[in-house]
């Protein structure tokens, strides 16, 4: 599926385009405007954006709204134009030429997921959030490619900071280093890999009570878990260069099952005395689903009425 732009250069209103495309079977959705901070930075600007994204889904109700911004400048101004369409992306693109084991990524990481997935949550009406996964690389001699592991790790960063969706940006544009699947068949099978794990647990994460670690400045480790149908679903993520040591304190009953959710991933993390533990290698994710039918379960899912069983889950990263 794509999101199409329905603008072209300075015209950002060309209804002829959603309309000769509306009943196209790989449209997902119209991107109202890209960098929002950079062309409409006013209130009235604001209000004309409104009218633009109504008028899109007058013509095309069937399909989502998307607006897109990024952070120069941009987290006040992406506060304000939340909520004008029905998904608000976030861009950050940090991978330009350094090596793959950069750790001044990680904030990168944590950001651009939490960003879109708070602003979105706390708008009125509540809209959808996604982050914007970096599948090109920049113009500059010298600038890569993400790679496989990035891309994963990315996606499910964003998915564990609250994001109902991730958006991957590529181009065949001969100024952008980007033709997949061509030239970079690793990363596009990747990314495709990525779209049938996120499909299998898409209730999971939509439907499900999500649950996150707290954010902590200099973390290297990111966690969430979602309760859902009886289960509770962890997603643990190292985005370091280095392994790292988690411990997850689980509920206090004993979890009946523990299933590693998708078999091509290796698992890292084991039970032990109420935790899940383990060293997580670089740049890495354990996905796994814990499944018991006690009180504990069922409270989860229903926190007001059983508010008193247990405590939330939580996380400590060991040295």
């Amino acid at each position: 599926k794509v999101i199409l732009k329905h603008h072209r250069g300075s015209d950002y209103h060309d209804i002829s385009l959603v309309n000769t495309f509306k009943n196209h079977p790989a449209i997902f959705g119209w991107l109202v405007s890209d960098d929002i901070t950079t062309n409409w930075p006013t209130d009235a600007d604001r209000a004309e954006l409104q009218a633009i994204s109504n008028s899109v889904k007058a013509a095309d109700p069937n399909h989502v709204t998307v607006l897109s911004d990024h952070l120069i400048n941009g987290v006040t101004n992406y506060q304000l134009n939340v909520g004008l369409t029905d998904v608000s992306n976030f861009q950050f693109y940090p991978i330009t030429n350094q090596p793959i084991v950069n750790d001044e990524h990680i904030w990168t990481r944590k950001v651009w997921g939490l960003y879109p997935a708070n602003m979105a949550s706390n708008s009125s009406p509540k809209k959808a959030g996604s982050a914007a996964i970096q599948t090109f690389s920049w113009y500059e001699a010298g600038d890569r490619m993400p790679q496989p592991q990035e891309i994963d790790v990315d996606t499910w960063t964003s998915v564990v900071a609250g994001c109902q969706g991730g958006i991957t940006f590529y181009t065949f544009e001969t100024n952008n280093n980007s033709t997949l699947p061509d030239e970079y068949p690793a990363q596009w099978a990747k990314m495709k890999h990525l779209t049938n794990e996120i499909k299998t647990l898409k209730n999971v994460i939509l439907n499900g009570i999500l649950t996150k670690k707290p954010y902590v400045e200099g973390d290297l480790t990111t966690w969430s878990s979602w309760a859902y149908n009886g289960k509770v679903h962890v997603a643990a993520i190292n985005m370091s260069s280095q392994p790292q040591y988690v411990n997850i304190t689980l509920p206090i009953r004993t979890p009946s099952t523990i299933t590693n959710t998708f078999a091509n991933r290796a698992l890292h993390l084991s039970y032990s005395n109420g935790r899940l533990v383990g060293t997580i290698p670089p740049l890495t994710v354990d996905v796994l689903s814990l499944g018991g039918a006690g009180n504990y379960w069922w409270a989860l899912e229903n926190p007001q009425s059983n508010a008193n069983r247990g405590t939330a889950p939580s996380i400590v990263d060991g040295d």
